[in-house]
């Protein structure tokens, strides 16, 4: 066979494939809010990409103001000094201690809030502190809040020593 004989047999075959998709085929659905109600057996579907997925729901957060003056809870272990405010039971400032020879102390969330939880509905910024409990292993912080449907807890486990290993 010859070049004309190959390229005669290959556009048929390609001419008959997309005139066949293109009577019998179905087209995807493409949906980012594709539940598994919708997705039928045999019928194709596209999934979203991940930029999509990891997309924040809603970017503006409404904070309830707080009522209540900020106390601080200082808690320090071998390793750090950690600061937590009531006001969002948040993690305010991390002083890490020099465990070196050297004279540098590092701190960090001086103006940041850490581990601040975001509702649909307003935010609660007014926590209590309902417990502290100290172990050898560790220093146990647990806040609650009260939400417009039920309490909320916060728990904080800061630990004495790390063992890592490599």
């Amino acid at each position: 066979m010859n070049f004309k004989d190959y390229l005669f047999a290959f556009s048929f075959a390609l001419g008959f494939t997309l005139l066949f998709q293109y009577f019998f085929g179905s087209t995807p659905v493409v949906s980012d809010t594709a539940t598994q109600q919708e997705i039928v057996s045999g019928q194709s579907f596209v999934a979203p990409v991940q930029e999509a997925l990891n997309k924040p729901l809603h970017r503006h957060v409404q904070l309830e103001h707080a009522s209540s003056s900020e106390q601080l809870t200082v808690v320090t272990t071998s390793l750090a000094e950690y600061t937590f405010s009531n006001h969002g039971a948040v993690l305010k400032e991390t002083s890490f201690k020099n465990l070196g020879s050297g004279d540098i102390d590092l701190s960090t969330l001086q103006k940041a809030q850490a581990f601040l939880v975001a509702f649909d509905k307003k935010t609660p910024m007014d926590y209590e502190l309902v417990a502290q409990e100290e172990t050898d292993a560790l220093i146990r912080l647990e806040y609650k809040a009260n939400l417009h449907d039920g309490q909320l807890y916060k728990t904080f486990d800061c630990y004495e020593s790390i063992q890592i290993s490599f």
